[in-house]
């Protein structure tokens, strides 16, 4: 049997509940600093939002009283910046680079700028810079409101309001002068550089603005003033290239393709099919069909105007060489990226012997007097497909300044390029077109056909089907001779009003 042992001094179960009692007290002071901790940071979290807040809006109220002495009669004005939780500063922060181009003429200015910028205690930055207002983001930076410049009917505008100051810390509100000397010296300068009669009407106008935030400049650029913007990381700058029509756009005929340097809206023009033959008495029209590739997507516009539509299940429904049909057709491509690709594709196929029909239209044809002309009324094979991957050489891509091959033509019921071409080649022999066109030449009849073997009258002639392509850079100058620079500068001294 076992003994009781020696006595403990006390109740076990009195101890457990004292235990409880710290515990449960210790668990709700942490708690209590954790709510502290927790409030803390989050009314930090709500000061800080209020203070950014704040900023902006002070920022914003900056830009209406310097767009007030920059642009009025008002040459002095009060910025106010009580009640901020940050500091002011006025410091030079960058320039903007605007370069005209004409031919081999250049003229260009560079302008530099300064900025208020004010930074609360959380680090949070907004920047009047330049005459628009900027923040600072996480991965960036963003417009609040933008500056003076506009691109508008072939007329590019930026008026640049210029600070300058050596304010430096919290300040209850800042005293803005105008410098209307150096303001209107510096844009009599500006006005001759690009006024330059060997930089008019230029062919394309380059602004680019290096700027800690290149990125909201490169996004104001497109989304307010368009044309082909870029952004340079390793620089910090942005750029916007504005060309008139046709003047800057590079065009690439590799793989029977073009290819645009800019953001374009394109046109594509059949002027003629020329693939026909006689027999009898009678002139017979081979069916030839078109597609419009842009980027490998295969477009069917002809005849009916509906790109997706397809081919019709026979042929000879989309055939174009329709002598009763007229002799052009054409189509729009709207709003396209830089970098899309385009070639226009042409097919002859045989056509049913036996089933012709007449277009009840006689033309004279000199040496043979007067002939019933036939087109196909149905197919049965293809003959010749011409697109970016088959049948290269049966196409020609001709640009401007190039050499017409000598050409003929197959039979005497047929155009020859000159007619087809008209104004487009001149007396030299060579194609006469604007910087942004191209000349398609089909040979529809001869497989594997060599353009440098095509003088004699059995050879290839590259005139069964001519196409006119068209690239139109968007925001580009409808009329070149209308294309204008027009870029001024206001200088703004800022000083500190008062101190706090």
């Amino acid at each position: 049997m076992f003994g009781r042992g020696p006595a403990t001094g006390g109740d076990p179960r009195g101890q457990s509940e004292i235990v409880g009692l710290a515990l449960l007290f210790g668990f709700t002071l942490l708690t209590a600093v954790g709510v502290v901790l927790v409030g803390g940071t989050a009314m930090d979290a709500l000061e800080g939002s209020a203070s950014l807040q704040q900023a902006e809006n002070s920022m914003r109220e900056a830009d209406a009283r310097l767009s007030q002495v920059a642009f009025s009669t008002n040459d002095a004005h009060t910025i106010d910046f009580s009640g901020q939780a940050g500091d002011v500063r006025v410091t030079d922060s960058g320039n903007v680079t605007v370069t005209v181009v004409n031919g081999s003429d250049t003229c260009t200015a560079q302008i530099g700028f300064g900025s208020i910028e004010y930074q609360n205690r959380n680090g949070d930055l907004v920047t009047y810079q330049a005459g628009g207002v900027w923040k600072r983001v996480d991965g960036g930076s963003v417009m609040l409101s933008p500056p003076d410049m506009q691109y508008r009917n072939g007329t590019f505008s930026f008026q640049l309001v210029n600070v300058s100051g050596s304010v430096e810390g919290p300040v209850e509100s800042l005293r803005a002068n105008r410098n209307a000397e150096a303001s209107r010296d510096q844009s009599e300068q500006l006005r001759r550089t690009f006024g330059d009669p060997a930089c008019n009407p230029p062919d394309e106008v380059v602004v680019t603005v290096d700027s800690k935030y290149y990125r909201a400049w490169g996004d104001y650029f497109r989304e307010y003033v368009g044309g082909n913007v870029s952004t340079d990381p390793a620089d910090g700058t942005a750029s916007v290239e504005l060309i008139s029509v046709g003047s800057s756009v590079s065009i690439s005929g590799e793989n029977n393709t073009v290819e645009s340097s800019s953001d374009f809206s394109a046109t594509v023009e059949v002027l003629g099919t020329e693939l026909s033959g006689i027999s009898g008495d009678s002139i017979l029209y081979g069916p030839t069909t078109f597609d419009v590739t842009v980027n490998g997507t295969e477009l069917t516009p002809w005849p009916d105007g509906d790109p997706d539509d397809g081919l019709a299940a026979d042929p000879a429904e989309d055939d174009l060489n329709d002598p009763t049909a007229g002799e052009q057709f054409v189509y729009d491509l709207r709003n396209r990226s830089s970098g899309t690709t385009i070639t226009v594709g042409a097919t002859s196929w045989e056509c049913s012997s036996w089933y012709w029909e007449d277009t009840g239209q006689d033309r004279y044809v000199e040496g043979y007097g007067d002939l019933d002309q036939y087109r196909c009324g149905a197919v049965t094979d293809e003959r010749i497909a011409i697109d970016s991957d088959s049948n290269s050489d049966n196409l020609v891509l001709l640009q401007d300044g190039e050499r017409v091959p000598d050409f003929g033509e197959a039979g005497p019921e047929q155009r020859n390029l000159t007619e087809v071409l008209g104004d487009r080649i001149n007396d030299t022999g060579h194609v006469q077109l604007s910087a942004n066109e191209v000349v398609f030449l089909y040979e529809l009849s001869k497989a594997d056909a060599d353009p440098d073997n095509a003088d004699d009258a059995d050879d290839p002639d590259y005139n069964d089907a001519v196409v006119l392509l068209t690239i139109e850079e968007d925001n580009g100058v409808e009329d070149p001779e209308s294309f204008a620079v027009h870029v001024s500068t206001n200088h703004v001294e800022v000083t500190a009003d008062s101190e706090s």
